[in-house]
């Protein structure tokens, strides 16, 4: 008898593992059925791919839950990419770029929803997160949760990524993808960094490239140069007069530099004449007010901006009962660093550290990731397209074979601007302000397809 017993505790050891693994793989089959969205509010049209919301718990202990949205590609749901879409801020919510630019839907006047024909998912399946906990729709039952930085919203990220796909285990194999925006420069190759360095082999192996547009990259070069460069953008736009431009030149733009007669420092002098611009957009140069978009039309437009209607429609007890989130006061995006705005509890704190080294750390250690930066050329005073090639040229990589810079073409139009770089392709989008997607939807769509798919721009 006692030469069966290692052979019986190992039967019934296996046995054990086998009912445990089906337990929770059911279980995860569960929580993802009761996550599917039966129905939008406002949606008339019904939508040929299924969706699903819900919360992805990244810490057990603490109670810290990620609230994500999924859409399904058109086309190949089981083959085509999952993107995963983080946004910047820091603490701007990812359901912005489903509600505002490339999800599939979008609010209309009436209070309902419309399709929207250049939705990513016409190509990819699509994975919103509201991240870091305490943006949107997220939260913490620890309250110490809500105070975070770069590398624990890193770490969420990562653990978010793993919670989903043991969720959705069939989006294991198809090509991963990290895309974002603005302060999603920080985001993007953070979490990239971290899938790098993961000891999961499939996520490491399924991720294929990233892309960011207008990002944060703070790199010194910018630090060093940003105030002068404002001061030209401005100029060369046509927003100052040349005798404040030229007195920045002689002065505070100088080498080294001096504070010109009357201001109490260069700071001071770029508020002044930042002051004659007047009232403008800094994330879009041609913003209308009245309509919150690009169009400078003759006086006030009838409707409402799509920022207003995107927040009253996520504040409706209808839908946020439809896509399963905890009834809040959803905020777009929460205040800055170390304060909260509406019920928004973030405290961000924000070291703009350089991002270029990790940058370089991708060349070295999976130098085949595809990378893709882009610029919306009318973002003046955010991240404009001076910012980013300013920190890209300091990577110093050479151009690839033919890939000097020329215009890229949508429709027999000048789409914008591409220069491609042996290990990272740069373009710009013309008349897209900071959120391409939202100013330029069409060549936003273009611009990924093409990319991803490995064709040329």
């Amino acid at each position: 008898m006692s030469a069966l017993r290692p052979l019986t505790i190992l039967f019934v050891w296996t046995c054990w593992m086998h009912v445990t693994v089906y337990a929770a793989q059911s279980a995860a089959r569960s929580q993802r059925d009761n996550d599917r969205i039966v129905q939008l509010p406002g949606l008339t049209t019904p939508l040929s791919v299924d969706m699903y919301a819900g919360y992805i718990t990244v810490n057990e202990s603490s109670g810290k839950n990620l609230f994500y949205w999924l859409v399904q590609s058109q086309h190949s749901p089981s083959s085509d990419p999952l993107i995963l879409w983080l946004q910047g801020g820091p603490g701007c919510s990812g359901l912005l770029g489903l509600m505002m630019e490339h999800g599939p839907v979008h609010p209309t006047q009436d209070g309902g929803l419309q399709p929207n024909p250049w939705s990513w998912n016409r190509f990819a399946n699509l994975l919103y997160v509201e991240s870091p906990v305490g943006v949107g729709f997220s939260f913490s039952k620890t309250p110490s949760d809500y105070n975070t930085d770069n590398n624990q919203t890193a770490a969420d990220n990562l653990a978010f990524l793993h919670g989903f796909l043991d969720r959705f285990p069939e989006y294991s194999g198809n090509p991963l993808w990290i895309a974002g925006e603005s302060y999603g420069g920080d985001y993007v190759p953070q979490l990239v960094s971290r899938i790098l360095a993961d000891p999961d082999p499939p996520l490491r192996q399924s991720l294929k490239g990233f892309a960011i547009g207008n990002p944060v990259f703070s790199c010194q070069a910018w630090k060093n140069t940003a105030n002068s460069i404002y001061v030209d953008l401005f100029y060369y736009h046509g927003l100052i007069p040349f005798s404040q431009f030229w007195m920045w030149r002689q002065t505070c733009g100088a080498t080294p530099p001096t504070v010109p007669p009357g201001y109490g420092s260069c700071d001071d002098f770029l508020t002044s004449i930042t002051a004659l611009i007047g009232n403008f957009d800094p994330d879009n140069l041609y913003t209308n007010f009245f309509t919150g978009n690009a169009s400078l039309g003759p006086g006030p437009a009838a409707g409402t901006p799509i920022q207003n209607l995107t927040n009253t429609y996520l504040n409706r007890a209808d839908v946020q009962a439809a896509i399963h989130a905890q009834p809040a006061v959803w905020t777009q995006c929460c205040a800055e660093e170390g304060q909260s705005g509406g019920s928004c509890l973030l405290n961000y704190t924000n070291t703009w550290s350089d991002m270029l080294p990790l940058y370089q750390q991708f060349f070295t250690d999976a130098p085949e990731l595809q990378i893709l930066i882009y610029s919306g050329d009318t973002d003046i005073a955010t991240c404009p397209h001076a910012y980013a090639q300013l920190c890209l040229s300091e990577l110093q990589r050479p151009l690839a074979p033919g890939g000097l810079w020329r215009p890229w073409v949508v429709d027999q139009q000048t789409a914008g601007y591409v220069e491609v770089h042996d290990r990272y392709t740069y373009a710009t989008v013309k008349g897209a302000g900071h959120e391409v997607p939202l100013f330029q939807p069409a060549a936003a769509y273009q611009l990924l397809t093409r990319f991803m798919s490995g064709q040329p721009l």
